[in-house]
């Protein structure tokens, strides 16, 4: 029995990677083809697949709706598996373990980003007529960088992918400080219910940038994540058993919750695809951030190539998703995890021994890499779900 429960943990773990790899792949397909405009290429036009490669790629921007609703699923659930539950969450733990997740390759981004800046070449310089590099360093590392673009608009490509990173932290210096003012889980998921309704409303009376920018028009996605995860328990033995589960279209968080379904026979070929997307998933974070700079460096290759770009995008995508990978591999492998174990050993080293019971799996599980879900330690007997009694107010 434990170990099926273990080898569902796994198939759990790699199916979330996978559609993490799904949301990667979209922003790379976005992003890529701003420069390339891959519609317009001879493969897409002979094809007539002109219509349906503007609608993958025109509509990237989805990718990191997912990776929002991703990220609140993960976020919650590995808090849940990490505390024993919500309520004995400990702020201080868990924002050492962000600053683990985030600061290892933010720092040294903007370390490659301020050096091409400083080179005066073009494409890499920041444009300063409305702020300073400093203070573009500076609203990043306070998670304000989001309100520069809703104010001034868009800058270089490289830096604006930082926006997202400014959405995501805001919520969660706020997430661990709720669980200690708001104790009863029923409390906090109408909260996030709350939260999530304020989304359309909060885009409908924005502006254009902050439609996209702003925080509340991000935080619902984060919210419905937060939401799925809590509820999850109280679905997953149904989605499990029922035969018809599978056929229920209501979104990324229903593919979340339904992470724990056996394929039917006929999707079983679904199967094959699985361990390379979840391969891109895991090195989601590392892809995310660098392929911009990458992109921008392939750009310039082929510009001084004098590359027929109507016959040659195609195969400078495939080149272009193999780079990415290899770079976020190599940064992943040399400087994310040994950043990341040093980062977190040292909070080892300074934890004091608690007898409760989830922060004895906290101290254990500051070795987990990133935020996947990954199987408990079958020595342990803590419950990676809420138990029912988490369900009552106290």
């Amino acid at each position: 029995m434990k170990i099926k429960a273990s080898e569902d943990s796994v198939q759990k773990s790699i199916l979330v990677d996978a559609l993490r790899g799904i949301s990667i792949l979209l922003v790379m397909l976005f992003h890529f083809d701003m420069y390339y405009h891959l519609r317009t290429c001879l493969m897409a036009k002979s094809l007539g697949l002109s219509h349906i490669v503007t609608l993958i790629t025109r509509n990237g921007y989805f990718g990191v709706t997912m990776f929002f609703v991703i990220s609140g699923f993960l976020i919650t659930s590995t808090s849940i598996r990490r505390y024993g539950c919500l309520r004995t969450i400990n702020p201080l733990n868990f924002y050492w373990l962000r600053f683990a997740r985030m600061t290892r390759c933010l720092a040294l981004l903007l370390a490659i980003l301020v050096a091409l800046h400083c080179s005066s070449n073009p494409y890499f310089t920041l444009d300063t007529k409305d702020y300073s590099v400093f203070a573009a360093i500076f609203h990043i590392l306070v998670f304000r960088f989001n309100a520069l673009l809703v104010h001034f608009a868009w800058n270089i490509n490289q830096w604006n992918i930082l926006w997202s990173l400014s959405i995501e932290e805001t919520f969660y210096i706020c997430f661990p400080l709720l669980w200690i003012v708001i104790r009863d889980v029923r409390f906090i998921a109408g909260l996030c219910v709350v939260i999530f309704l304020a989304g359309p409303f909060a885009r409908s009376h924005a502006s254009p940038m902050g439609q996209i920018y702003g925080y509340f028009s991000c935080f619902d996605q984060i919210a419905l994540g937060c939401l799925t995860a809590i509820c999850f328990p109280l679905t997953r033995h149904w989605f499990k058993s029922s035969p018809f589960a599978i056929l229920v279209p209501l979104g990324i968080a229903l593919l979340l919750i339904g992470s724990d379904c056996a394929l039917p026979p006929f999707l079983h070929f679904l199967r094959d695809g699985v361990p390379l997307l979840a391969s891109f998933g895991r090195k989601s974070y590392e892809i995310y951030l660098f392929h911009l700079v990458l992109i921008q460096l392939m750009w310039i290759i082929s510009a001084d190539l004098k590359f027929n770009l109507k016959v040659c995008s195609p195969l400078w995508l495939l080149v272009f998703l193999c780079a990415a990978y290899a770079v976020a591999h190599l940064i992943f492998t040399f400087w994310s995890e040994p950043m990341n174990r040093s980062i977190r050993n040292m909070l080892k080293r300074f934890t004091t021994p608690q007898k409760a019971a989830g922060g004895e799996l906290a101290a254990r599980g500051i070795a987990s890499k990133g935020d996947s879900i990954l199987p408990p330690t079958p020595t342990r007997r803590l419950s990676v779900s809420l138990r029912p009694q988490d369900l009552s107010p106290r």
